[in-house]
């Protein structure tokens, strides 16, 4: 009994062990997304649902630095950056600090990283010594480890 049992029991961990050495594979390039690209940032003065929200225009750029305007997919701007503007009328200031607000990204389904972050409150203004707005550069990570760069500027017109 006890020989049957020790039996049984080795061809348990031989299967647990097949399953451990052959179960951990890296990702089937197949089904591995290529797209790191923004569709849609909002900037909020603060975190609430019911704060006024705006709307970047963004505009995609090709490796050669050519504005991508048809058919826009991460294969066509790959080498390329992203540039975010948000222009706040000058009526506005008093209801949102371009130096203090929150942002918020709609991305394609397979982003999976933005460095830089998207936490807590951003200077998207970040004035340089002669006044002009320089923003914050974030980068969007995709699956496939693709990283594309975005200028996020916010002015007031």
């Amino acid at each position: 009994m006890k020989n049957i049992f020790s039996k049984v029991l080795m061809a348990l961990a031989a299967i647990v062990m097949t399953g451990a050495i052959t179960g951990c594979h890296e990702a089937d390039p197949e089904f591995m997304h290529t797209d790191n690209l923004i569709s849609k940032l909002t900037a909020r003065p603060d975190v609430g649902k019911n704060s006024k929200s705006y709307d970047f225009v963004i505009t995609e750029y090709d490796a050669n630095g050519k504005v991508v305007t048809d058919s826009l997919t991460a294969e066509k701007v790959y080498g390329g950056y992203g540039e975010a503007v948000v222009t706040v009328p000058i009526t506005d200031w008093e209801s949102i600090d371009l130096t203090n607000v929150y942002l918020q990204a709609e991305l394609t389904y397979d982003a999976v990283i933005i460095n830089g972050g998207l936490v807590g409150p951003h200077d998207i203004q970040n004035l340089d010594a002669e006044g002009k707005p320089q923003g914050i550069t974030i980068y969007v990570k995709a699956g496939n480890g693709n990283i594309r760069p975005y200028k996020v500027v916010g002015i007031y017109k």
